[in-house]
């Protein structure tokens, strides 16, 4: 069973990947990305109150669906970090995260997936995770 999930709509599937991975990687947490559509359709069984979810909630023709989703999970008391631009969406976030710029959707990867990975850098740091070397 994951201890955290990223969740997408749209363009934002490489992201959604992109961040499970940087927080298994870094922080050794057993993340997994899901769309929004598969996620509610079954995984959304295993949240319970403050099982951290992040977001990726661009403006487009996905902002429907993560709204959907985002209401959800705030009705699961879920601990959703939402990155959007949408004042409505951010409502629904336990940890809100406001993109400071709005950016066609076809480029919101490059722009979503910088707090993201702060995210994954800050949550190592505070874990205190040290590299340890590969022996080959």
């Amino acid at each position: 069973m994951p201890h955290a999930a990223s969740a997408w709509r749209g363009m934002n599937f490489a992201t959604a990947l992109e961040s499970a991975l940087k927080l298994k990687e870094t922080c050794y947490l057993g993340a997994e990305a899901y769309s929004t559509a598969d996620f509610l359709h079954g995984p959304i069984a295993v949240i319970e109150p403050g099982f951290p979810v992040v977001l990726f909630a661009p403006p487009g023709r996905a902002q429907e669906a993560m709204r959907e989703m985002a209401q959800a999970l705030a009705d699961r008391s879920a601990a959703t970090i939402i990155m959007a631009r949408s004042s409505d969406m951010l409502r629904l976030a336990a940890v809100p995260v406001a993109m400071p710029a709005n950016v066609d959707e076809l480029l919101s990867p490059i722009l979503y997936i910088v707090p993201a990975q702060l995210l994954a850098l800050h949550l190592a740091q505070a874990k205190a995770w040290t590299p340890t070397p590969h022996v080959v």
